[in-house]
């Protein structure tokens, strides 16, 4: 196993790398076994099928991406649905069945719904994790600095919807 964490800015990278050093300890490694690494992901890359840089090989070799706090920018939305895309449809599906689970702030009706049309366009199965589970089963991490309304926030569990070998 290992952990690929992105950015497109290399301001949010530095503080990527800085927080996994804290937290983790130099080396990147948890538990000594599974590397963390760090780098650019541009959504908008016009050559991103064909790429075979590090962010695009690490799409490939994993089984879940997990998106948090990406649906905010309206122009962005299609090039997160074509990664999201590429991702459940890349590298080998031989362990398991990949899936992306993307954490979504509903901040305008507009952006959230653009987001959902674009999603419909794909043939993929995507599960809304219920409200009971977000309101009762979450902690809030933290609660001092909590000014968006837990009923803002969703969670969707996307695969495909079926596999083509």
């Amino acid at each position: 196993m290992s952990v690929y964490l992105s950015d497109l800015t290399e301001d949010v990278l530095e503080n990527l790398k800085y927080n996994v050093d804290r937290n983790v300890g130099p080396g990147f490694h948890l538990d000594g076994a599974c590397p963390i690494e760090t780098g650019i992901l541009d959504w908008h890359d016009e050559c991103f099928q064909d790429n075979a840089d590090r962010a695009h090989l690490a799409l490939d070799e994993s089984d879940v991406l997990l998106g948090a706090d990406v649906v905010y920018i309206p122009e962005d939305i299609p090039g997160l649905v074509q990664c999201i895309g590429r991702f459940l449809l890349s590298g080998t599906r031989e362990r398991c069945q990949k899936c992306a689970i993307i954490a979504a702030t509903k901040r305008t009706q507009h952006t959230f719904r653009l987001f959902q049309k674009e999603m419909d366009k794909m043939a993929v199965e995507i599960v809304e994790v219920g409200r009971n589970i977000i309101d009762h089963c979450l902690p809030r991490v933290f609660p001092c600095y909590f000014v968006q309304p837990r009923e803002d926030i969703h969670i969707f569990v996307i695969r495909q919807s079926f596999f083509s070998e």
